[in-house]
C-alpha cells in the first residue's frame, strides 16, 4: 500500500531518456518540440479560467505542460498520471498486442510511459517547479490528495473506453470547476462517434469523439452547469497528424 499520496521529487533524468508529449520553451532560450504545442495558447486551452490561488488537479499530465502553466498563473497544482499502463481501459481490439501477449505489451508501453514521466520530471527541474505528483488509479483517487477548485481533463477522454466512468471519478474531486478540452463530434444530439475500427492493422489510441450535448447532459448529471464552451485550434506535431486541430473547451461549474 502506498504510504504517501505524493511522489518524492525524482532525480532529473537525462534528456535522452525522455519522450516529450508537449513542447516547451526552456530557461536557456532553447526549445523542445513535442507531439502537442500549446505554447502561447494555454489560457484558450482552459477556457480563460482564472487559476490564481486555486488548487488544480491535472488529469493525465503526460509531460506536464498544463500543470506547469497553471503553476505560473498562481495555482497550487497536483499532476496525475497512471502508475502503469495496465490501468488503461482499451477497446477490445482483436487481434492486438494486448490480446496476443498482454504482459509483453504492458511491459513495452510502461517503458514508453516511463519516458513520458521522465519528461515531466526533466521539466520539473528545469522550471524549478513545486508541483506535486500522484501516480495511481484514476478510478480510486485517494482522499489524501484532497479536493480541488479546478480539475482539468485535457484530451484525456478520447483515449479512454468510457468517458462516463472517467467523468464520474474525477468530478468527485472538484469542488467548483471541471475543465474539459477535447475534439468534438459536431451534432446536435447527445451522442458519441466511435473512432476505433475492427479492421485496424495496429493499435489505436483514439477511441471516441463526443458531441457537445453529450457533455452538457452527462456532466449535468454529475451536478455541474456549463459556464462556457469555446473552440480554438492547437498545433499537433505527431507524425501522423501534423496540423492545427480544433478542440472544444468546456468550463463547467458545480451547481
Amino acid at each position: 500500500m502506498r504510504s504517501r499520496p505524493f511522489e518524492e521529487r525524482h532525480v532529473k533524468p537525462e534528456r535522452s531518456d525522455c519522450f516529450f508529449y508537449h513542447s516547451f520553451d526552456l530557461p536557456d532560450d532553447s526549445e523542445i518540440v513535442g507531439d502537442w504545442d500549446m505554447r502561447g495558447c494555454f489560457d484558450q486551452y482552459i477556457g480563460g479560467l482564472d487559476l490564481s490561488k486555486k488548487r488544480v488537479l491535472d488529469i493525465g499530465t503526460a509531460s506536464g505542460f498544463l500543470s506547469f502553466e497553471a503553476e505560473k498563473r498562481g495555482a497550487e497544482v497536483v499532476s496525475f498520471d497512471a502508475d502503469s499502463t495496465e490501468r488503461y481501459c482499451r477497446l477490445p481490439h482483436t487481434p492486438s498486442r494486448y490480446t496476443t501477449d498482454r504482459a509483453a505489451a504492458i511491459e513495452a508501453d510502461n517503458r514508453w510511459l516511463g519516458a513520458v514521466k521522465n519528461s515531466y520530471w526533466y521539466m520539473h527541474h528545469e522550471l524549478s517547479s513545486r508541483n506535486r505528483v500522484h501516480y495511481g488509479d484514476l478510478y480510486y483517487l485517494p482522499d489524501s490528495i484532497g479536493k480541488f477548485d479546478v480539475v482539468i481533463l485535457g484530451q484525456f477522454l478520447v483515449h479512454n473506453r468510457s468517458a462516463i466512468d472517467v467523468l464520474e471519478a474525477v468530478a468527485k474531486k472538484s469542488q467548483r470547476y471541471l475543465v474539459i478540452t477535447e475534439g468534438l463530434w459536431e451534432i446536435e444530439e447527445a451522442g458519441a462517434r466511435l473512432l476505433g475500427r475492427s479492421d485496424a492493422k495496429e493499435d489505436f489510441w483514439s477511441n471516441w469523439l463526443y458531441s457537445p450535448a453529450f457533455y452538457f447532459e452527462v456532466v449535468g448529471m454529475l451536478g455541474f452547469a456549463c459556464k462556457s464552451l469555446t473552440r480554438n485550434k492547437f498545433r499537433c506535431n505527431h507524425e501522423k497528424h501534423q496540423s492545427d486541430m480544433e478542440l472544444g473547451t468546456f468550463v463547467f461549474e458545480r451547481r
